[in-house]
């Protein structure tokens, strides 16, 4: 009996203290421990494609919309008024004393007024409100390119006597007007638009000249006309307008003829007048 006790006491794991597990088993317990910690601590990573989710309080940011162009006058003006404004004067070292002659809310009125009007109403007070003379002496022997002066006025805005003409400098003219008083590129190319005895400046040509390719049109139309279309008579009650062709012509005779004899086209652009021309090439039943 007491052997027995004995080797229950020692087969015992639970219960002997000097007892230790195997190498192998505890290696395994602590790689489970290990692994079982990385997974708790680990947060899971998000998918690939899935789309981040914002909070109600979070602001939801749209992409930069591109820039519109500019498509009225109206918002052209106002955008040139803007980075147009109201510059330095002249300065104290000029003779003319310019900033003496008009405050600082007369200049503000007049470059509003000045950029309220259209292109070619600015181009027409600028052309008024600068006079150009023939040069009284000349400074350089022989023949001098500049053979005019330019007299700048303005006119007293806001005022008991309002609507009064003051002569200025140039460089107070053109800052007042918001340009740079280095730059009177503007200015000029006004005043050399036309002759001095002229009334108003030659208009803004800018968008409106011909383009290159532009084909005459008088050409193909007189080379239609060549071909005699005439009204038929038996629909001069019902079609006076429409003309007709023999019914052995074809459209694509025409336009080989006129590419060999006057100058090469497409054939739509020949036939787009053939159309405008009201020429037709049906066949006429009887009736």
């Amino acid at each position: 009996m007491q052997l027995d006790s004995e080797s229950e006491e020692y087969d015992d794991e639970d219960r002997d203290p000097s007892y230790s597990l195997p190498k192998a088993r505890q290696s395994s317990d602590k790689d489970t421990d290990q692994l079982d910690d990385s997974r708790d601590s680990t947060p899971p990573s998000p998918s690939q494609h899935e789309v981040p989710k914002h909070t109600e309080d979070e602001p939801v940011t749209a992409p930069p919309r591109k820039k519109k162009r500019l498509r009225t006058e109206k918002e052209r003006n106002e955008r040139d008024a803007i980075s147009h404004g109201v510059k330095g004067g002249c300065g104290v070292a000029y003779k003319m004393a310019c900033n003496q002659k008009f405050t600082i809310e007369q200049r503000d009125q007049i470059n509003k007024s000045f950029w309220e009007l259209t292109l070619d109403e600015r181009r027409k007070w600028v052309w008024s409100n600068v006079r150009q003379m023939k040069s009284k002496r000349t400074t350089t022997q022989g023949d001098s390119r500049r053979g005019k002066t330019f007299q700048y006025q303005l006119r007293k805005v806001l005022t008991e006597d309002d609507g009064s003409i003051v002569d200025v400098c140039k460089v107070f003219f053109l800052t007042t007007l918001g340009y740079n008083k280095r730059s009177d590129g503007v200015i000029m190319r006004i005043l050399n638009s036309a002759p001095p005895e002229a009334l108003s400046p030659a208009p803004d040509m800018r968008g409106k000249h011909a383009p290159k390719n532009k084909i005459d049109v008088m050409e193909i139309q007189r080379h239609i006309k060549s071909f005699n279309p005439v009204v038929h008579h038996y629909r001069r009650e019902h079609a006076p307008n429409r003309l007709y062709l023999p019914s052995d012509i074809t459209i694509t005779d025409m336009h080989k003829d006129f590419c060999q004899n006057v100058f090469a086209i497409s054939r739509e652009s020949y036939r787009k007048q053939v159309v405008e021309m009201n020429v037709s090439f049906a066949v006429l039943e009887g009736e």
